[in-house]
């Protein structure tokens, strides 16, 4: 792949709700946990999640040998609709992953230290 995640390397746990994958540039593995999941079923008004994931990777830099953990929280919400030009169905959906500090094994989830929303459209072919 494009950042460097060979497809043997990478480890899916069912049981512990986790993965981890190796890179290629050797800093060693990262570790993905999900910590807390909410799903909201199917309505009229739409869908969505709300993930809470555990990172645990290398440092990086001159701190290599060093593991660190951060934190990212996932949100996601779905609707669906029509497309007023062309009579399609269409599902509209929103993403917004925000990255946390972690303090002494506690996430500042208040304050984010990232930001990054993503529209999404998929339309019927």
């Amino acid at each position: 792949s494009r950042i460097g995640i060979d497809k043997v390397s990478i480890q899916l746990d069912t049981l512990n709700n986790s993965f981890e994958y190796t890179r290629n540039n050797n800093e060693g593995p990262v570790n993905l946990t999900v910590v807390s999941r909410k799903i909201e079923p199917p309505t009229e008004s739409g869908f969505g999640s709300d993930e809470v994931y555990r990172i645990l990777s290398s440092a990086g830099g001159i701190f290599a040998g060093t593991n660190v953990y951060r934190c990212a929280r996932v949100r996601r919400r779905f609707r669906r609709g029509f497309d007023e030009s062309t009579g399609k169905r269409i599902l509209d959906g929103i993403e917004i992953v925000t990255t946390h500090r972690v303090m002494d094994g506690v996430a500042g989830i208040e304050m984010p230290t990232s930001t990054c929303k993503t529209r999404l459209r998929y339309t019927q072919l």
